[in-house]
């Protein structure tokens, strides 16, 4: 009974815990998420995910208000205001006449009524005239920034283009390069196997079986290594296209396309990089909108002409006699001149000041100009380096396979040592590496080329 009373719990136990297992594994399954991804995509979810490009086009939103804002300046403007007055109570004066009908007799005339209570509504429109052209250099300030604060978006954008291709290539060269680490540890297990065959047949040391097993565990070691770089990789991915760090992502694309692509000269990627890099747009819009400041500065020194008409509703109106307790309007229209005569030199050194800004900013357009001819230059040559690498690479690993060949085919002879074996794997797994170095760099060096020459 007891035997059966036991064999009856462990069978319950065991049912329980395989609905655990059961209600567990999906929930696990769930958590992680799987997600196929390609470079484009990738790219626009994280110019969607980016707070700075989104603070960018806050600040391109911004210029546009700005512009609008400049040009209702040439406008006129329209200001209604209103007044009402509680004031203490006068008699009106009067005025002694004589009266015709009695001679020697006067009437007394009183001069308007006693108002105590005042009411005033004055609409009026100012139109400026002149302004010494800082409305019109003001507007084109405004309508410059603009175009610098569009082309600041474009570059952030191509910022974050740049850096999720290069943490998207890394992550597959990581990836690869645990694959190839993972090779490298297959085939040292396998020879190890073989080595204590040896050993046990007396045809092999113990030492030849240690410097196997050392192989083994520093290939174990570096799989461990490149695992914790995948990881960071992918971290970083993840983070870049605000997806959660659970996320299992299948990358489409691979490391290899082939042949490298066709390469234009550097002249060609230099005309194409002053013609369209978002950085020379900057520096010149700057330099216009410092321009313009230089006029908005020195528009103080010229008089100011506008014209001003005015409609005012009052009770009582002070343009009505005698003064009635009544409400009635009236109107002016007014032709304005103003003029600053003598300011102790504040307009004057304020232009000053915006000169200088203004020639300091046309000369960092030349400075832009420079450092775009040597990006351009420098991109162009990691690119070419890179190919060049590859090319030696794949050279590197037809040989280094051919040696791992020969090497087992004459250990199997008997005619070659275990630790010739062993170099010739350790080789083959450095050109591997080199090979899947290169091709990754080489295609983080190609997006590197295009957002130097202002393709993005």
């Amino acid at each position: 009974m007891r035997l059966g009373y036991h064999r009856g719990a462990e069978s319950v136990t065991f049912v329980l815990a395989a609905i655990v297992v059961a209600t567990w594994i999906p929930g696990v399954a769930l958590a992680e998420e799987r997600m196929g991804l390609d470079l484009d995509t990738a790219v626009t979810l994280a110019i969607a995910h980016s707070r700075k490009a989104k603070m960018r086009e806050d600040e391109a939103d911004a210029a546009v208000y700005r512009r609008k804002q400049a040009t209702g300046r040439f406008l006129p403007k329209l200001s209604l205001s209103a007044r009402y007055s509680r004031v203490n109570h006068v008699e009106p004066g009067s005025l002694s006449l004589p009266d015709p009908a009695s001679p020697g007799a006067t009437n007394e005339v009183q001069l308007g009524e006693p108002v105590d209570n005042q009411y005033s509504v004055r609409l009026s429109v100012e139109q400026p005239i002149f302004t010494g052209f800082a409305l019109w250099n003001g507007y084109r300030a405004a309508r410059d920034t603009e175009a610098l604060a569009h082309q600041r978006v474009r570059t952030e954008h191509s910022d974050v283009r740049a850096i999720v291709k290069e943490t998207y290539f890394n992550l597959l060269k990581a990836r690869d390069l645990r694959k190839v680490t993972e090779q490298l540890v297959q085939a040292l297990e396998e020879h190890l196997k073989q080595m204590r065959l040896l050993y046990d047949a007396g045809r092999a040391t113990e030492l030849d079986v240690s410097r196997v097993q050392s192989r083994v565990a520093s290939a174990q070691v570096s799989v461990v290594q490149i695992g914790g770089a995948e990881d960071s990789a992918h971290l970083a991915l993840c983070t870049l296209i605000g997806l959660p760090s659970t996320t299992a992502l299948q990358l489409v694309e691979v490391v290899d396309i082939g042949d490298p692509r066709p390469l234009p000269d550097a002249q060609q990627l230099v005309n194409e990089a002053l013609a369209s890099r978002a950085e020379v747009a900057i520096a010149t819009h700057a330099a216009d909108v410092a321009a313009a400041r230089v006029e908005v500065e020195g528009s103080a020194l010229w008089p100011q002409v506008s014209l001003r008409f005015g409609y005012n509703y009052d009770r009582p109106n002070q343009r009505y006699f005698p003064v009635r307790d009544r409400f009635d309007g009236s109107w002016d229209i007014s032709a304005v001149l103003s003029w600053t005569a003598w300011d102790w030199g504040v307009s004057y050194y304020g232009m000053k000041a915006a000169q200088a800004e203004a020639s300091a900013a046309a000369r960092n357009v030349e400075e832009t100009r420079d450092a775009v001819r040597l990006d351009v230059e420098r991109q162009r040559q990691t690119y070419t380096t890179a190919v060049a690498r590859a090319t030696a690479a794949r050279q590197a690993l037809s040989n280094a396979e051919r040696a791992y060949g020969s090497a087992k085919i004459l250990f199997d002879a008997g005619r070659a040592e275990s630790l010739d074996v062993l170099d010739a794997a350790t080789e083959l797994n450095r050109a591997r590496s080199d090979l899947v170095q290169s091709l990754a760099d080489a295609r983080i060096a190609w997006g590197l080329v295009h957002k130097a020459a202002g393709r993005d």
